[in-house]
């Protein structure tokens, strides 16, 4: 329909980004096994021309230009 732009998944075992039919799938590490900085978590920031992800631990940082 055109009005997906993002698609967020947790547990995933491993991080994990791309861009599939114009849709970017975030897929982020696991955050049950262990403490910090043996886990894994996000914060998210949504602008108007971009997404920020600030990953921490295990978890890779993304700041993608919004589509």
């Amino acid at each position: 329909s055109g009005k997906v732009e993002w698609v967020f998944s947790g547990h995933n075992h491993r991080d994990d980004f791309k861009t599939i039919n114009g849709i970017r799938y975030f897929g982020m590490d696991y955050m049950v096994e262990g403490a910090y900085p043996d886990n894994a978590y996000a914060v998210v920031t949504i602008t108007d021309d971009r997404i920020v992800i600030n990953g921490f631990g295990r978890q890779t940082s993304y700041n993608v230009v919004r589509l």
